[in-house]
């Protein structure tokens, strides 16, 4: 014998008024009733919602349980059957959702449909999750009656969802850990070159020393502000290019005679591929300044200035020292820290222009702000050139 429920005594609309005859997306046709020309018989209908994995539940405008669904029941382990056993809607669910089924009450009294998730505890106190689509059934007048509930076991989903953010926080523990590691390891590094430095008899050693600590000090920068940044998309260019500076100074040991300007506008940031290679960039050509241009503790000054529009920038470094040798060529130099700075320029997608005038070396770098990868790619290694 079929139950009569006020599914069968009420006459139906569960179309909002103001969705008015529109289409329904698929996503929203799996929880709404949408002027469906309901069966003389209402068994046919009582007979789909009692035979439903879901639990359906038709809530009255005070926020009783009028009906659910004979599996909805078992499923919210309820001892009876609402109307028998009188339910509320909000105490259906856990305190913490009160105020979310409160509010699909409300909304539905102004004819409105709304969605929401919401915990029941089981009789062993685990938590179950629900998804709840809440729809106003309309009266013959028009008027919003009662609120039909389509309510669906997520529990499994809740479960995996917070299994994978354990997962994902155990991760970030693990990069932060490492990245911790890669600092200390950075610094002992620099440290143990600084040391040999120190105590190397050999100029051209004590040199290639402090000039590979210059470039193991540059890489645990930029790692402290990747590190410390607020997103790991891009890195900000001023105070990593003065901080930079600083260590080169230290490392080679010049700041009592050698000075660094840096003019770069506040705020300027670049993507962090891009960022880290101009960075580096930079570190080769100060440090190529603060080596090479005032021998025998010359006094002098080292400028560095970032300018550009939109979608170009410039970067220069200036000094005002001895200048570069007159049959200087950069395609042919052996010195590591050229080829570095030129295979940087390659990636960048930019072009290093050296300027012949004296006092001093003066070094350009072209390159656009945001070059394509592929671009990058077929470009050929060798953008250098004397003007």
């Amino acid at each position: 014998m079929v139950m009569q429920s006020p599914l069968a005594r009420t006459p139906l609309s569960l179309v909002s008024r103001e969705r008015g005859r529109e289409a329904l997306t698929d996503e929203e046709a799996c929880h709404l009733m949408a002027d469906i020309p309901l069966s003389p018989d209402s068994s046919v209908i009582e007979h789909a919602f009692e035979n439903s994995h879901d639990c359906i539940v038709v809530v009255d405008m005070q926020g009783m349980i009028v009906y659910m669904n004979l599996p909805g029941s078992y499923l919210m382990g309820l001892d009876g059957r609402p109307p028998q056993q009188r339910v509320s809607w909000s105490e259906l669910w856990s305190p913490d959702n009160h105020d979310l089924a409160e509010y699909s009450i409300d909304e539905a009294r102004s004819g409105h449909q709304c969605r929401f998730m919401a915990c029941r505890p089981t009789a062993s106190g685990l938590p179950r999750w629900w998804d709840i689509a809440a729809n106003p059934i309309f009266d013959s007048h028009g008027a919003p009656s009662q609120m039909f509930c389509v309510c669906r076991d997520v529990t499994e989903l809740k479960q995996a969802e917070r299994s994978l953010q354990q997962e994902v926080a155990s991760k970030e523990l693990l990069v932060v850990e490492a990245s911790h590691r890669v600092k200390n390891h950075l610094s002992g590094i620099a440290g143990a070159l600084a040391m040999q430095a120190r105590h190397s008899a050999d100029e051209t050693v004590r040199a290639s020393l402090q000039q590979a600590q210059s470039r193991i000090q540059a890489v645990a920068c930029i790692h402290r502000r990747l590190q410390h940044g607020r997103g790991n998309e891009r890195i900000e260019l001023c105070s990593s290019m003065a901080e930079i500076a600083r260590e080169a100074i230290a490392a080679l040991g010049v700041e009592d005679h050698i000075a660094i300007t840096i003019s770069c506008p506040q705020g300027l940031t670049l993507a962090t591929d891009r960022g880290v290679a101009l960075l580096l960039m930079t570190t080769e050509l100060i440090t190529n300044s603060l080596k090479h241009a005032y021998p025998g503790g010359d006094r002098g000054s080292v400028r560095v200035t970032v300018s550009g529009t939109r979608r170009q920038l410039l970067l220069q470094v200036d000094d005002d020292g001895r200048g570069l040798p007159v049959d200087f060529n950069p395609r042919g130099s052996t010195g590591l820290g050229m080829r570095i700075v030129q295979g940087l320029a390659a990636q960048l997608s930019g072009e290093l222009q050296i300027e012949p005038q004296l006092p001093g070396a003066h070094f350009r770098v072209r390159l656009p702000r945001d070059a394509p990868r592929e671009l990058a790619r077929t470009l050929p290694a060798d953008l250098t050139r004397v003007i």
